[in-house]
């Protein structure tokens, strides 16, 4: 279902937000909204709870762009997908990932951008998982099976997370989310949800460069609904 899609999409944190404010839109704690946006929240606004290992409690508290407001009434504005974009940012990708060789629709080439760029990091993330495999369902598989469901895993959650964001056709081959199943260790997990933003932040920060002056876009953390 999409809505398990969701949850792989960011290892559980983007449920999270889903879960407690479906119609979130981008979220940020109060810190950056102030410091970052220059936006307050509004009084009596409800924070959304998500789970962050370098808290103390682990836990951190934050805030929908709709209970924040501007002294002047300002809009945040939140940068869009549009088809008059598409050749400009299949160039832009072509440009930082290397060719396409399946770009006949943007959503094609999200997809193959995202697999150069997975297939570029993977290694690394690797390396890494290896060393906390100790204890989870990954243990007693083969590298190239551990580098096969990180690779399908990523692939999927990535995709999906840079789709939805541009408000495109997210529905994938779901039967790649049941490997989610095996990251089951909660550093397993971090590297997993770690690897997923950095991949998905690649792409879509190359995006949304390409419509949008970056230098007056602040990137906060979104929601699966508008990923």
């Amino acid at each position: 279902t999409q809505g398990y899609s969701s949850a792989a999409s960011d290892v559980y944190k983007r449920q999270l937000i889903y879960n407690q404010n479906p119609e979130a839109i981008a979220v940020a704690t109060m810190d950056d909204w102030n410091k970052k946006a220059k936006r307050w929240i509004i009084k009596g606004s409800t924070s959304i709870v998500i789970f962050d290992d370098n808290k103390p409690d682990g836990l951190k508290y934050v805030f929908d762009v709709k209970d924040t407001h501007h002294y002047n009434n300002r809009y945040y504005n939140l940068w869009k997908y549009n088809e008059k974009y598409k050749d400009e940012i299949i160039d832009s990708l072509e440009s930082s990932f290397g060719e396409l060789t399946d770009k006949n629709s943007m959503r094609d080439a999200i997809i193959n951008a995202t697999m150069i760029s997975i297939d570029d990091n993977l290694s690394d993330y690797f390396e890494e998982l290896k060393n906390c495999i100790s204890g989870s369902k990954l243990e007693n598989l083969s590298d190239i099976e551990i580098q096969t469901k990180l690779k399908e895993i990523l692939l999927v959650s990535c995709s999906y997370m840079t789709l939805k964001r541009c408000g495109l056709n997210a529905e994938l081959n779901e039967s790649y989310f049941e490997n989610i199943y095996d990251f089951d260790k909660q550093s397993v997990k971090t590297i997993l949800g770690q690897a997923t933003s950095d991949i998905a932040d690649n792409v879509i920060t190359e995006i949304r460069d390409t419509i949008y002056n970056p230098v007056s876009y602040t990137h906060l953390t979104l929601p699966t609904n508008s990923l």
